[in-house]
């Protein structure tokens, strides 16, 4: 699942889709396992407690449980916007990008606020696409001699990796969400944050596509404000 966007899936019915994403070896493994050779890992150690709450809710029917036993205010915020500008402007399969200044500019944004306490920390920047990771990367060189250690890339190259705050910029606000909202994706993407989460992305057109843990997500942010 490296690719920019599953083009070739507009080739395909629903079923076989289906099967594409979510029928690989390893799932195949799993379900032909004895359940004698399985275990639940019932505990996270990394992220906070509201984080991980948002985990478990969304993707571990409540049943995981969290070890560090800090709950901090505000520490999932999201980074909202508005915009009559599309992202991607037009089709992919016609030149369109799918990369978004607009959310650059936030996470810069508040990049800046996070220097000016001058705290030593761990910045993950991560996204779904290659083309908005090489626009973060140029636009967030400037913070390259800051006190923060910041890594920028994609949610699947930066799955087994964690930091202290970040960021996840969905870029698109238009068009459709299968590839990013793929459940174990976004189950990497999340929970690679230990005490700090920032979504980056248009509120109005991610809450329209229905996915579970954003809905949690901003149910939270909600209770919060």
């Amino acid at each position: 699942f490296c690719q920019e966007e599953y083009e070739e899936m507009k080739k395909l019915d629903a079923d076989e889709e289906d099967v594409l994403l979510k029928d690989s070896l390893v799932d195949r493994i799993y379900d032909n396992t004895n359940d004698i050779l399985k275990s639940f890992l019932d505990t996270q150690y990394r992220m906070v407690d509201p984080i991980g709450t948002v985990i478990s809710h969304a993707f571990y029917q409540k049943r995981l449980k969290n070890g560090r036993n800090k709950s901090p205010k505000n520490s999932i915020q999201w980074l909202d916007y508005h915009t009559p500008k599309k992202f991607p402007s037009k089709a992919i399969s016609i030149g369109g990008k799918l990369e978004n200044y607009i959310e650059a500019d936030l996470i810069k944004s508040t990049l800046e606020k996070i220097v000016a306490q001058n705290k030593k920390q761990e910045i993950a920047i991560i996204t779904p696409y290659k083309a908005q990771k090489k626009l973060l990367e140029k636009s967030l060189s400037p913070f390259k001699d800051s006190v923060l250690q910041i890594k920028i890339d994609t949610i699947d190259a930066f799955q087994g990796r964690e930091a202290d705050v970040v960021f996840i910029s969905f870029v698109r606000n238009t068009g459709s969400a299968k590839f990013y909202a793929d459940e174990r994706r976004l189950n990497v993407a999340i929970s690679r944050v230990r005490d700090q989460l920032y979504i980056v992305g248009m509120k109005k057109y991610l809450l329209n596509k229905k996915i579970n843990v954003l809905l949690e997500i901003d149910k939270m942010c909600n209770q919060n404000s």
